[in-house]
């Protein structure tokens, strides 16, 4: 039951609210298809309530078009939002680092490892 849940959650592209409701009711319609029936296999639970992909595309089926685009525009701009602010994180410490560097390339050069004393007299 596990391993067939776990497979129709990973088809939706986006998970939300509804969709844990939906898979919630599918796991207590399996629970009472396997309380009825014993311990099921994947196949047996495949057959009554049909494969993964048929389960999600019979929720999509039964689900509002325009929820259903307003859900994957947001994840897209929030994916998209996501690889921006990471990008300016990147660019930001590497140019830090950077200039980090090179002041301790200016320091290394800068800095005095031994002196020569020469001693005059008169």
């Amino acid at each position: 039951m596990e391993k067939y849940l776990k497979n129709c959650k990973r088809l939706f592209p986006v998970y939300g609210k509804q969709e844990r409701q939906y898979l919630k009711r599918l796991k207590s319609h399996i629970q009472e298809y396997q309380s009825e029936n014993g311990n099921c296999t994947y196949d047996d639970l495949a057959e009554q309530f049909g494969t993964p992909t048929e389960v999600i595309s019979s929720y999509y089926r039964s689900t509002d078009y325009n929820d259903l685009l307003k859900k994957v525009n947001f994840v897209r701009y929030v994916r998209i939002l996501m690889v921006v602010v990471i990008s300016a994180v990147i660019i930001f410490l590497g140019c830090k680092s950077y200039t980090l560097y090179q002041d301790y390339l200016q320091e290394k050069e800068d800095c005095t490892l031994y002196e020569e004393i020469t001693i005059e007299e008169g």
